[in-house]
C-alpha cells in the first residue's frame, strides 16, 4: 500500500488517475470530488456538489491538466487539476450523465447520458460542439490517442465512430448484444 484515505460515511462512486501519475481523483455518491497528489496523499482540492447528485464518472485530459466530471443530475464540470478552478460548467438536457472522457487535446471532452445522447464539449469555445443520439444508455466513450476520433457505445447494441471536431459519423453499427464498455487504440484503427 502506498497510502489510503478515508471518506467517513461517504461512498466512493468513481475514481481516476492522471496519465502523468501526479493526481488521483475520487467522486462520491454525495456529489463530492476529492483530488489527491499521488506521491504524498496530500489533498490538493475538494469540491462539494451535493445539489448535483452522485458523481457518475470522472476522467483526466491526457496532459493531466484538467479533470472532467459527470453527475447524476446532468451536470458536467471541467476542473483545472492543479487548483480545482471550474473552467467549464455544462448542464445536460437529460437527467443523468453516465460516462465522461477526456482527450489528448485539452480542448475536447465527451459525455454520454442515460437517454442515449453523446455530446462533445469544446473548452476553448466554452460550448457544446455537437451531439448525437444513438439511443439506449451510453455505456462507454473513448478518444483515440490523437483526439481525431471518438467511439461511443450503448446498451441498445449501438456502436458509433465519429470525427471529434465536427461530429461527422465515420460509421454506426449494431452489435450482437448490449455493450458495457469500449476502448480505442492510439491511432484509432482498432476498437474493442
Amino acid at each position: 500500500k502506498i497510502w489510503s484515505a478515508n471518506f467517513g460515511t461517504e461512498i466512493t462512486s468513481s475514481v481516476a488517475i492522471s496519465s502523468s501519475s501526479e493526481y488521483l481523483a475520487a467522486g462520491t455518491e454525495d456529489g463530492n470530488v476529492y483530488l489527491y497528489n499521488t506521491s504524498s496523499s496530500t489533498l490538493v482540492w475538494y469540491y462539494s456538489g451535493t445539489l448535483d447528485g452522485k458523481i457518475m464518472d470522472l476522467d483526466f485530459s491526457e496532459d493531466s491538466n484538467y479533470l472532467v466530471v459527470g453527475t447524476e443530475n446532468g451536470k458536467v464540470y471541467i476542473f483545472t487539476a492543479s487548483n480545482g478552478d471550474i473552467e467549464m460548467e455544462y448542464q445536460s438536457n437529460t437527467d443523468k450523465v453516465t460516462c465522461v472522457s477526456g482527450s489528448s487535446n485539452s480542448n475536447y471532452y465527451a459525455f454520454g447520458t442515460d437517454q442515449g445522447l453523446v455530446t462533445v464539449l469544446n473548452l476553448s469555445a466554452y460550448s457544446s460542439d455537437w451531439e448525437k443520439d444513438i439511443g439506449g444508455v451510453i455505456s462507454g466513450l473513448d478518444f483515440n490517442g490523437k483526439a481525431t476520433y471518438l467511439v461511443a457505445s450503448s446498451t441498445n447494441k449501438k456502436l458509433l465512430l465519429t470525427n471529434v471536431t465536427n461530429g461527422d459519423e465515420v460509421w454506426r453499427t449494431t452489435t450482437l448484444g448490449s455493450i458495457t464498455s469500449v476502448s480505442m487504440s492510439y491511432r484509432g484503427e482498432n476498437i474493442l
